[in-house]
């Protein structure tokens, strides 16, 4: 099921910080056969967003720690773990087993951002993954030079598009140059950190 066909189903606005916040708690409950985890840490939050005015962040981190942090751990595992299991989440791919074994510079990945960012300096671009929420996570980061290089040489398997596109990576040459990868040919350079590329986050 796809997050459209999810949302569509529940009766909910895409768009919406509560739809986001079900379609997590369907991936990481439902799935895995655990629908009361599901249905109460949905029913939980509910009362939050019905205040449109209110500032959820706090809240929204304080429930999710409490009702879901080892339940997230144990799905997530059996998520990227299990390659006849793999669901959809919007704008991310993940990182199977069977890929780290082959690529052993993404073995402490579990997923890619699918759809590169803008173009921004270095400091916009570690900021950028720092406030990411993508999928409902917000430990994105930026990959390190090994690990941007190792996208680029299972982008194939991993269904990245081809692009002539430089991307930072979290790897710094110096006070003032960090590293990029070209996607088009694998090459590893350094420029300034005001100089502006575009950013593909990994977690």
């Amino acid at each position: 099921m796809t997050f459209n066909e999810f949302c569509e189903r529940q009766g909910l606005d895409e768009n919406s910080a509560f739809a986001q916040w079900s379609w997590k708690c369907y991936i990481l409950g439902y799935k895995h056969g655990n629908n009361r985890a599901w249905v109460t840490a949905s029913d939980a939050v509910k009362d939050l967003f019905k205040d449109n005015q209110r500032d959820l962040e706090e809240d929204i981190l304080k429930m999710e720690s409490e009702c879901s942090h080892n339940f997230e751990k144990q799905a997530e595992e059996k998520l990227v773990d299990n390659d006849e299991e793999i669901y959809e989440i919007p704008g991310v791919i993940f990182i199977t087993d069977e890929i780290k074994k082959e690529y052993p510079e993404l073995k402490n990945l579990k997923m890619i951002q699918k759809e590169p960012s803008d173009y921004m300096t270095w400091d916009e671009s570690m900021d950028y993954a720092k406030k990411m929420t993508l999928g409902g996570f917000d430990d994105w980061r930026l990959p390190t030079i090994d690990e941007l290089r190792g996208i680029f040489r299972t982008k194939q398997a991993l269904g990245i598009a081809d692009d002539d596109e430089w991307f930072w990576s979290s790897t710094e040459y110096s006070a003032t140059n960090a590293m990029l990868c070209n996607f088009s040919n694998g090459n590893v350079y350094y420029t300034s950190k005001t100089t502006n590329s575009s950013a593909r986050c990994v977690r």
